[in-house]
């Protein structure tokens, strides 16, 4: 089977706002608001990490710009090495996680 290349060009419209409220929630700034919550999951044996991001503002979003956005904020964040040690990232409504039985 090919392999099929894609070079998405839509964007979300909220997309650079959505990266910069990660940002400020991994560097925790004050005044935070409750969401969204970010899980760091360590992989046994490894250095890799899986990041779920629990918010209510992924209705609206593709589920692989979630992916995109939540490792584009953890570069901003914490840097490239940081980023690369990500093996899932994974944003998800509260709703999604309640249906895939999610306790985060």
């Amino acid at each position: 089977m090919p392999v099929v290349r894609r070079n998405p060009t839509h964007r979300h419209p909220n997309h650079d706002a959505l990266v910069h409220e990660i940002v400020r929630h991994l560097k925790d700034e004050p005044d935070l608001p409750e969401l969204p919550r970010i899980v760091e999951e360590t992989v046994t044996l490894s250095p890799a990490l899986r990041v779920y991001v629990l918010w209510d503002q992924w209705d609206s979003v593709r589920d692989v710009e979630r992916s995109e956005i939540i490792l584009q904020a953890y570069d901003q964040a914490r840097g490239r090495a940081a980023m690369l040690q990500i093996s899932v990232a994974s944003g998800v409504t509260p709703a999604e996680a309640l249906q895939l039985g999610m306790t985060l």
